[in-house]
């Protein structure tokens, strides 16, 4: 059985490694719009929680991203990932 959207959210947010994130952010001197200087781990965390919640709102699947944080739903799962470099096709 899937766990509801709430304990999945719950789940990725407990256990992302936002202290990792921000420490490659701050190796690249990763900025975000509107916020002066690299984002700190709450900051980090809010936002992904903020995509996670979105997505999980929306019909069907998805994804959403901003400032390398990349949310996705695919059949009723979430799962989010912090993205330096990609090459899709």
């Amino acid at each position: 059985m899937t766990p509801d959207y709430e304990t999945q959210i719950e789940d990725i947010c407990n256990n992302m490694n936002w202290f990792k994130i921000q420490m490659t952010m701050k190796a690249l001197s990763w900025e975000w719009a509107g916020i002066s200087g690299i984002p700190n781990e709450y900051q980090i965390e809010e936002a992904a929680e903020n995509l996670l919640i979105q997505l999980s709102q929306k019909e069907g699947d998805g994804n959403l991203s901003t400032g390398g944080l990349e949310a996705r739903k695919e059949s009723g799962i979430l799962s989010l990932r912090f993205v330096v470099e990609s090459y899709p096709y």
